[in-house]
């Protein structure tokens, strides 16, 4: 019989890879007063008929405390095609290849398996933000179909139309809408607020600090590197936010409740298309999983992500 914490693992590798799978384009409100100011800003402007495969390798370790834990290893590669319609865009992305190593791979193989080849179709408005997504419903059913009872139950929650839809959202708002209209000269810095999701249908919400560090040629694109730093305590962000740290951290306080969450990254993006051409990011977070039994169970999560891109047509 395997074990409640091993189970709970395998519910978790799950729900994070059906969310890692669902989208993989890159990123708050717009900051319409710099684009008044004719300032350089981040604009969500994606040539028409954009195609890329984006990989994604991810290491993760839960811990469950009294010495027990789980590690796996994940690698995604998704094709992403962007449509421009005439009042936003189309983005279609498809699970090429999924796969998992761990104690529970073969289950978690399934489970990815299940997904190649099933589209996900997200329509994005003039604002930038997702106003729908189409083949939720298949892709959540294939997961099923592909998990035993004991792990369906775990993930249940994670796996309904409105998770995936907030676990998409989430995604896109961290690496798509929190850069919208954002000034993009080195040295400019923002606070964004952000959302880890868990198995439990829940999320673990941060503060995210961010920071153009340079300009940075990739792939004959001028490009900049923006470096990350999170905490749900703001005031732990200050040396990194640096002259900026007074003017957005006055009104902001530590997040509620006894979540903790530490880390940061770097992403490498056009600042005139918020296409991207790398990224890695690391991320801890420390929080209590809800059950479906009604009990709770104390969680530590490390991540680590590298994000590479293989440009078809943009």
């Amino acid at each position: 019989m395997v074990s409640r914490p091993r189970l709970l693992a395998r519910g978790l590798c799950i729900g994070l890879a059906c969310s890692a799978a669902a989208i993989a384009v890159h990123a708050g409100p717009a900051g319409d007063a710099a684009a008044k100011e004719g300032q350089a800003v981040f604009r969500f402007q994606p040539p028409d008929g954009t195609t890329y495969v984006e990989s994604v390798d991810t290491t993760q370790v839960v811990d469950f405390g009294e010495g027990r834990t789980s590690a796996r290893r994940s690698g995604l590669r998704t094709r992403i095609t962007i449509q421009k319609e005439a009042t936003g865009y189309t983005i279609t992305s498809t699970l090429l290849s999924g796969q998992t190593t761990s104690a529970l791979d073969e289950a978690d193989n399934a489970a990815l398996k299940a997904l190649e080849g099933v589209p996900l179709t997200y329509h994005i408005d003039g604002e930038a933000r997702i106003a729908s997504v189409s083949g939720i419903k298949q892709a959540t059913d294939k997961v099923r179909s592909a998990l035993s009872a004991d792990v369906a139950a775990i993930v249940s929650k994670a796996l309904t139309d409105e998770a995936v839809l907030a676990a998409a959202r989430a995604d896109w708002d961290r690496r798509v809408l929190n850069f919208v209209g954002r000034p993009a000269r080195p040295g400019d810095v923002w606070l964004a607020a952000e959302k880890f999701p868990l198995p439990s249908g829940e999320a673990v919400e941060f503060y995210s600090a961010m920071r153009v560090a340079k300009e940075e040629e990739a792939a004959g694109r001028e490009c900049v590197r923006v470096e990350s730093g999170y905490s749900r305590d703001a005031r732990a962000l200050s040396d990194f936010l640096g002259n900026g740290a007074e003017r957005l951290l006055s009104d902001k306080a530590t997040l509620p409740g006894p979540s903790q969450v530490s880390g940061g990254g770097y992403r490498v993006v056009d600042p005139a298309t918020l296409l991207c051409y790398g990224e890695e990011l690391e991320l801890e977070v420390k929080t209590t999983l809800a059950l479906p039994d009604g009990g709770t169970l104390p969680l530590a999560i490390h991540q680590t992500k590298t994000y590479t891109y293989e440009y078809e047509s943009h």
